[in-house]
C-alpha cells in the first residue's frame, strides 16, 4: 500500500471517527543498547517491560549508553522530550563492545514490543543488510506492527554527504530495512537553525532536531547529542503525546497528522527534508488538529513526492552486504 493511499485512508478515518481520549498511557518501545532505569530523567517504574536479546539478563541495564540517551529524547522527564513520562518498553538488541547486532534480533524485538503493548516503536539503528532474507524479515516485522496499530519510527542514518544523489530517488549505499519498508516513518536530523544537518542522510520523511540536543547520560547527568539517533525518538515521543491528547492508537492517523503538521520550507526539496521540520510548533499544530481546533489537513504536493520515493524504497530491500552499527 503506497503512502498516498495510506494517507487517504487516514483522512477518511479522521473525518469519520475523530479522536477518542486514550484509556491508558501510551507506551514507547526503544530498541537499542538498553536503558539505565535509575537515571533521574526517568520516573521510578517508567520502564514497563524489558527484554535483553543479547545476553538474557532479567533486569534493565545499558553497558553502552546510547539507548539511555535515545529513550530520554522520547520520554525523559528532564531533557525536553516530546512525551515526558510516557511508559517505556525497552529491548536490548545491540552489544556494547562493537555496537553490532543481527537483523534477526531486531525482527524479534519489533514483534516482542508489539506483543508487549507498544503504541510506537523507535529504532535508532543504522546499517546494511547481510542478505535479502534479513531485510525481508525486518520489513515483515514492521508490517506486523503496522497491522496491529503500532507506528515504527526509524532513523534515516548518518550517511550525510556520502549519500547525496540526484532526485527523485537517492539509492543509499547502505540500505536501511526501515527505509526499505514504506510502513516505517523515516526521520532525519535538523541542525539548531532548522536546516538539514550535514550528517543526516537524505530522503527522510520528517526532520527533527538532532544536532547539539540535550540528552540524558547513563552515568546520571546530561550532555549534548548529535545524530539522527536523537531526532527519531523525539518524533516517537510526539506520536505518543498525540495519543495522550486523544488521538486514536492508529499509525495511519498519527503519521498523517504529523507529516502534514510539519513546516515545509520552500528553500529545501523533498529529498532534503521530506514533509519538513517537526518541532515544538509543529507538535502544537498537530495537537490542535487532534483536539478539533484546526481542520484536518488534505493532500498536498508533498504527498506526490512521498509516493515517488516510497515505491523505489521497496526495491532497495535486497541491496548491500554487511553488519549493522548504531550511530556514535
Amino acid at each position: 500500500m503506497t503512502g498516498l493511499v495510506r494517507g487517504m485512508l487516514a483522512v477518511a478515518l479522521l473525518a469519520t471517527v475523530g479522536p477518542a481520549h486514550a484509556s491508558e498511557p501510551p507506551a514507547i518501545a526503544i530498541l537499542d543498547t538498553g536503558i539505565v532505569a535509575w537515571q533521574p530523567a526517568f520516573a521510578p517504574g517508567q520502564v514497563k517491560a524489558w527484554r535483553d536479546f543479547v545476553s538474557g539478563f532479567p533486569e534493565p541495564y545499558d553497558d553502552h549508553g546510547h539507548g539511555t540517551s535515545v529513550a530520554s529524547r522520547a520520554a525523559g522527564l528532564t531533557v525536553g522530550a516530546a512525551s515526558p513520562g510516557a511508559d517505556l518498553i525497552v529491548a536490548k538488541v545491540l552489544r556494547s563492545d562493537n555496537g553490532l547486532s543481527s537483523w534477526s534480533l531486531v525482527q524479534q524485538a519489533i514483534v516482542w514490543a508489539v506483543d508487549e503493548g507498544a503504541d510506537v516503536i523507535n529504532v535508532s539503528i543504522w546499517g546494511s543488510v547481510p542478505n535479502p532474507t534479513g531485510s525481508f524479515n525486518v520489513a515483515g516485522a514492521i508490517n506486523y506492527a503496522r497491522e496491529r496499530g503500532v507506528l515504527v519510527v526509524w532513523i534515516a542514518g548518518n550517511g550525510g554527504q556520502l549519500q547525496q544523489a540526484p532526485a527523485p530517488n537517492p539509492v543509499p549505499a547502505t540500505t536501511l530495512p526501515g527505509a526499505s519498508s514504506p510502513q516505517a516513518l523515516i526521520v532525519g536530523a535538523a541542525a539548531p537553525n532548522g536546516m538539514p544537518a550535514g550528517f543526516s542522510q537524505r530522503d527522510p520523511e520528517l526532520l527533527a532536531y538532532g544536532q547539539d540536543v540535550l540528552i540524558a547520560l547513563p552515568g546520571g547527568g546530561h550532555g549534548r547529542g548529535w545524530g539522527t539517533s536523537f531526532a527519531a525518538p523525539w518524533i516517537a515521543g510526539a506520536a505518543a503525546r498525540l495519543i495522550t491528547e486523544g488521538a486514536p492508537r492508529d499509525p495511519d492517523w498519527l503519521e498523517w497528522i504529523m507529516l502534514h503538521a510539519a513546516a515545509d520550507r520552500s528553500e529545501w526539496t523533498y529529498l532534503d527534508e521530506g514533509y519538513g521540520l517537526f518541532d515544538d510548533d509543529a507538535l502544537a499544530r498537530a495537537i490542535a488538529i487532534v483536539r478539533g481546533e484546526q481542520p484536518i489537513p488534505g493532500l498536498d504536493e508533498r504527498d506526490l513526492w512521498h509516493v515517488a520515493t516510497t515505491v523505489p524504497r521497496v526495491a532497495q530491500t535486497t541491496r548491500a552486504p554487511g553488519g549493522i552499527l548504531p550511530p556514535p
